[in-house]
């Protein structure tokens, strides 16, 4: 079991400050290890995971990453613990609002093909 401390973010979650906790990262070379540390420090360019996300915090947070940038298609690229979720395209924050609006409104399925195609043409 892994254990960690409370997250401290900023406004809109884009900002990280004071993080420590246990964490796992999956980094290019496929390589999955428990870490502690300061979350800052770590390098980002070297998260890389395609079917999974390449971090999963101890709080149950998860963060999807490709080629060291925020990147997620068939769903939120972060997904805290609290509930809140995040949409991220190559290293782009889109508002969650607007985007959970279009999924409704156009009845976007992105466990779908079709789902992730829509959201392509839409959103990259």
């Amino acid at each position: 079991m892994i254990s960690g401390s409370v997250v401290i973010l900023k406004k809109r979650y884009k900002f990280m400050k004071e993080i420590y906790f246990n964490y796992i990262v999956w980094t290019k070379d496929g390589k999955q290890k428990l870490t502690y540390g300061h979350w800052m420090d770590f390098d980002y360019s070297k998260l890389h995971r395609l079917d999974g996300p390449a971090v999963e915090q101890a709080n149950g947070a998860k963060h999807w990453y490709i080629n060291g940038k925020r990147h997620r298609l068939d769903g939120p690229a972060i997904e805290w613990s609290n509930g809140t979720k995040e949409w991220w395209v190559n290293g782009n924050w889109l508002d969650t609002e607007k985007m959970e609006s279009w999924l409704k409104e156009n009845k976007v399925d992105l466990s779908e093909p079709e789902g992730q195609m829509a959201f392509k043409l839409r959103w990259i």
